[in-house]
């Protein structure tokens, strides 16, 4: 019995940060089974390819008519094809087969060395570009391709009715080479549904990295993530939104290398690997929270938080905490539901404090009170800033713990435990207790509270407020 499977047909990269090991890699991080032919084997680094061998055509129908055997193509995509005799090959086939597929008309390495010879380019358009289920050149391979020069959008569109003409049914053109000038600015990608004449602009913020003049993978991995999700069933949007998204994040947590951001495409298994750990690790903290029943005492008039990083948390929304925060109620108090990007507060207080240590990953605001800072001064580590002292144009959070950690590296030789300040006008006291997760910080919070049963001073002052 054959299986399903998604198909890339491509070069090796020996980097392996394009051609078929960046295919393997996303379609893996994506859940779908997977099968290869290799048409050429290069060497090549980050620097340019040394070296291109090529896999006679002959022997890429065997490993063609070998992967048939095994499975069934629910969809497949070609990178890499090289040579006319390739082309015609994989044109045979895939028409044999009714194979539907993910054209990538990879014509240029990034720093472009030629990975498709011209008469190969002339029998692509013949015969690989009207049976292609989607077709997705960058900007340069759209300008080959439809002879139209692209520097907006709306040339990008005049091109895809080009190749439309040329036989495609649907066109995107990845707009990563249409340079935003601004941050503001963003990267489209366009898609043109020839038979419907009907054009869609997917839109994301353009990702700058400091020294960067190129990216080593994207256009294949995303194409990878065009056929995979095609394959399992998304319409062609989601498919494409499904996949900016995906190599977004492989963009964005790839190593530099030489001013090259080699594409991570593992980025999406360890991102939600990383969030669903959060999120259970949170829900543990927060049961054990909601079984302490003196923590009542220990909320502030704003409400408390609780907040955890993720591993790779880089903004706000990469730590989740409480939405609506944990507040008063009559018979004791309320912890509204765990969600990333829930509060800014504790989450730049977080991301500051993992400057100095990327191990700490947690944190919890309670009420500050002289006795509650001594009892903490016993237990831990403490550091404090004062609101007065804030420069102007400063952020409180961010220059806060920042300074008080200095403080603490300085006469204790490790980042606090604690940070707390004495308020300011129309700001409240806070004591802020920070841990590796959200259960160690819940477990100091319960080591305070242990401690506050023994302290008389403690009860008076809350019954005196």
């Amino acid at each position: 019995m054959r299986t399903g499977a998604v198909l890339t047909v491509g070069g090796s990269d020996s980097s392996c940060g394009a051609g078929i090991q960046a295919d393997l890699k996303t379609f893996a991080a994506l859940g779908v089974e997977c099968a290869c032919v290799i048409t050429a084997v290069t060497a090549q680094s980050v620097r340019g390819v040394r070296g291109i061998s090529e896999i006679p055509a002959t022997f890429v129908r065997s490993q063609l008519e070998a992967v048939m055997e095994d499975h069934e193509i629910e969809y497949a995509k070609t990178g890499m094809l090289y040579s006319a005799n390739i082309v015609n090959i994989v044109s045979d086939v895939f028409e044999e087969n009714n194979v539907k597929f993910v054209l990538d008309p990879v014509m240029r390495a990034g720093t472009g060395d030629t990975l498709l010879n011209q008469d190969a380019l002339d029998t692509m358009i013949k015969r690989l570009l009207p049976i292609s289920s989607v077709v997705t050149p960058n900007v340069h391979e759209a300008e080959a391709i439809s002879g139209v020069k692209i520097e907006t959008i709306e040339e990008a569109r005049e091109a895809a009715v080009k190749i439309a003409e040329l036989g495609a049914r649907t066109i995107i053109i990845k707009g990563g080479h249409l340079r935003p000038q601004t941050d503001s600015e963003i990267a489209a990608d366009i898609i043109y549904d020839a038979e419907k004449d009907e054009f869609e602009t997917i839109k994301s913020r353009f990702i700058r990295k400091e020294h960067v003049h190129r990216t080593h993978g994207a256009g294949c991995t995303f194409s990878a993530a065009l056929t995979a999700a095609l394959a399992r069933g998304y319409a062609l949007k989601e498919a494409a939104m499904l996949a900016k998204n995906f190599v977004s994040d492989a963009i964005k947590f790839g190593d530099v290398f030489e001013n090259v951001v080699i594409v991570n495409q593992t980025a999406s298994i360890l991102r939600r690997a990383y969030r669903h750990a959060v999120i259970e690790t949170m829900k543990d903290a927060v049961e054990q929270l909601r079984q302490m029943e003196a923590f009542r005492m220990l909320i502030p008039e704003v409400g408390s938080n609780l907040g955890m990083a993720s591993e790779d948390a880089h903004n706000e929304y990469d730590v989740a905490a409480i939405d609506g925060r944990i507040t008063h109620t009559k018979n004791g108090f309320r912890i509204g539901n765990i969600e990333f990007g829930a509060s800014s507060h504790v989450a730049r207080a977080i991301l500051t404090m993992m400057q100095f240590n990327r191990a700490i990953k947690s944190a919890i605001n309670v009420k500050y009170s002289p006795e509650i800072v001594e009892i903490c001064e016993r237990l831990f580590v403490v550091a404090s800033f004062e609101r007065e002292k804030e420069p102007e144009g400063a952020k409180t959070m961010e220059w806060g713990v920042r300074s008080a950690v200095l403080k603490a590296l300085k006469e204790h030789g490790t980042v606090p435990d604690v940070i707390f300040d004495r308020g300011a006008v129309g700001k409240e006291p806070i004591i802020r207790i920070f841990g590796r997760d959200a259960v160690e910080v819940v477990e100091k919070v319960g080591r305070i509270l242990e401690s506050v049963k023994c302290n008389e001073s403690f009860f008076s002052f809350e019954k005196a407020h």
